[in-house]
């Protein structure tokens, strides 16, 4: 298994696609302190809650004081490479 690093536009075609079971957050971290990273963050996986099996994972870096995120978000897609 990998992730794959694509681009936001990608990430909404997989997100928005038709499939038997919306895609819901299986992990996430809020860090909106710092505590963790050193400065605010945000990751969510998201997948297929039933079996626990990723599709996307998203990182978001925004700023201490509500403007603009620090830096542009990231996106991977889950690739099972048959392991």
């Amino acid at each position: 298994m990998s992730w794959l690093k694509i681009t936001c536009e990608e990430r909404d075609a997989i997100f928005h696609a038709e499939r038997p079971e919306k895609l819901r957050p299986i992990s996430s971290c809020t860090d909106m302190s710092g505590e963790f990273h050193g400065e605010p963050q945000m990751d969510i996986t998201w997948g297929i809650a039933s079996t626990d099996t990723p599709v996307i994972r998203e990182t978001r870096y925004p700023s201490r004081d509500g403007g603009p995120d620090r830096q542009p978000c990231e996106h991977w897609a889950f690739r099972d490479d048959g392991w």
